[in-house]
């Protein structure tokens, strides 16, 4: 197994950790208080998944240490940056549940794609992304899916996220997470 060899697991081989409510505590909590409450109450139970989670936690910094030598940077990340890895990933998360909710918008992704992303969204014949972040592409799903101007289609490994697809499929009811 990789793990004894010194590396850690792939992260998609981890399944999903804890309770079902949990994701659904945080959908409450966004809707009613907003994203940068949203945050502040997901902390804590980001540093209890890192604290918590072995596993996970090898795997985050052993692909931030493969980032760190490709790009010769240094020191090696540590546990701070193991740690930033996470809040992002959570953020990452709470921000494709907002585009799903219909609280993130075109508007606010129009300012950052740039002009080549632009005369690709504005060719007819439509076009093909190859993206690494699954994150990115499931917000663009979301709101060309809930403008109803073009049918998005992303194919991606969702095995180890179902309690989030329910989720996101029970708040969006145009959601097709499967």
């Amino acid at each position: 197994m990789a793990e004894a060899a010194g590396h850690a697991k792939h992260w998609a081989d981890y399944g999903e950790r804890g309770a079902a409510w949990g994701p659904a505590t945080i959908a409450f909590v966004y809707r009613l208080l907003g994203r940068t409450a949203c945050l502040i109450f997901m902390a804590p139970v980001i540093l209890y998944f890192y604290v918590a989670g072995a596993g996970q936690r090898r795997a985050s910094l052993d692909y931030l240490r493969r980032v760190w030598r490709a790009n010769g940077w240094t020191p090696a990340p540590g546990h701070w940056q193991g740690l930033k890895h996470f809040f992002s990933f959570g953020a990452a998360t709470l921000d494709k549940f907002a585009a799903w909710v219909g609280r993130l918008g075109r508007a606010d992704i129009d300012n950052i794609d740039g002009s080549q992303f632009q005369q690709m969204r504005s060719d007819p014949r439509g076009a093909m992304l190859i993206s690494a972040h699954v994150g990115t592409t499931d917000i663009i799903r979301a709101i060309a899916s809930r403008e109803q101007k073009r049918p998005v289609n992303v194919i991606v490994h969702t095995a180890h996220a179902e309690k989030y697809n329910r989720l996101i499929q029970r708040f969006a009811l145009r959601a097709a997470c499967a």
